[in-house]
């Protein structure tokens, strides 16, 4: 998971800077929001594992 974190926080700043696609049409649109998906659903997993280390939030038990 920390290499997904890396690689998405690094394309993320890429893109947003404008060093992987120049230019701002369609294709970079979509490409930039699939990277800003892939950083939001890896930020949000190393989140909810450091709040369930610190004990503020308790996981679910699996349903059957």
């Amino acid at each position: 998971m920390p290499v997904f974190i890396a690689l998405s926080a690094g394309l993320f700043v890429g893109l947003y800077l404008g060093i992987v696609i120049p230019g701002t049409g369609i294709v970079a649109t979509v490409v930039f929001l699939a990277v800003a998906g892939m950083l939001g659903i890896s930020v949000s997993r190393y989140v909810m594992r450091l709040l369930m280390q610190r004990g503020i939030i308790k996981p679910q038990p699996k349903r059957r």
